[in-house]
């Protein structure tokens, strides 16, 4: 992807969370657990924040080939609802755009409260990862941030604010993450334009992938992407 956007004129930054359980080794699959338990939205936020920073103010990016005044975010799953909360917190960013994003964050923990409760005794609990086939650690802290600042990590609660340009893409065939999120995010903001395709929630892509080209699905996903960053609005 990001040699995809390099060769179309782009400065791409592409960066890893620093909770989500990456090493510096070893950034793809999960062999810090610890930390991966720790992560929580609102340091995914700082961390992006950060990043916004080193691109600002770093002299490493040459002043030639970067526009601060144009600072497109992209991302995907999880990674697409942290540059959407950022993208209305945050005015320096002027267009968002995002794949298989989740949308209804509160949605994703469990509703009832003995479940919770139990979480917050054990401070854990685990999901399995059907790829590396671990057990996954939540913290309880994951949730208790959540609803500690839920006023700007919302954003069904804030997406009237986004003011910016924005880009919704997904798949029909998602399996994690229902297509009806995208489908609320274009009601709550109607001016976001919504791309839906026929593709999973990786947009048929696999890890690892050993082949030289990327899936049809993957490619029009990105051309759109590109589309939508040129367009001047």
């Amino acid at each position: 992807m990001a040699e995809f956007f390099a060769e179309k004129g782009f400065v791409f930054v592409k960066f890893n969370f620093s909770h989500n359980g990456g090493t510096m080794t070893n950034p793809i699959d999960f062999p810090d657990l610890k930390k991966f338990s720790e992560n929580t939205f609102s340091k995914e936020q700082d961390d992006l924040h950060a990043v916004l920073n080193f691109i600002d103010r770093n002299e490493l990016i040459p002043h030639k080939e970067k526009n601060t005044k144009q600072i497109y975010l992209l991302g995907h799953s999880r990674g697409g609802a942290a540059v959407i909360i950022k993208s209305f917190n945050d005015s320096r960013i002027k267009k968002v755009a995002s794949l298989g994003a989740v949308i209804d964050l509160a949605s994703r923990f469990p509703a009832e409260k003995e479940v919770l409760e139990l979480w917050k005794t054990n401070g854990v609990v685990f999901v399995p990862n059907l790829r590396t086939n671990q057990e996954m650690p939540l913290g309880y802290t994951l949730y208790s941030d959540f609803i500690k600042n839920q006023d700007k990590l919302d954003i069904l609660k804030n997406a009237d604010k986004i003011t910016i340009p924005q880009l919704v893409i997904h798949g029909n065939q998602d399996e994690t993450i229902a297509v009806k999120d995208a489908l609320l995010m274009k009601k709550l903001n109607p001016k976001a334009e919504l791309f839906l395709l026929d593709t999973n929630h990786t947009f048929d892509l696999v890890q690892p992938w050993k082949k030289d080209f990327m899936p049809e699905s993957f490619v029009i996903s990105l051309n759109k992407i590109v589309e939508f960053f040129n367009l001047t609005q």
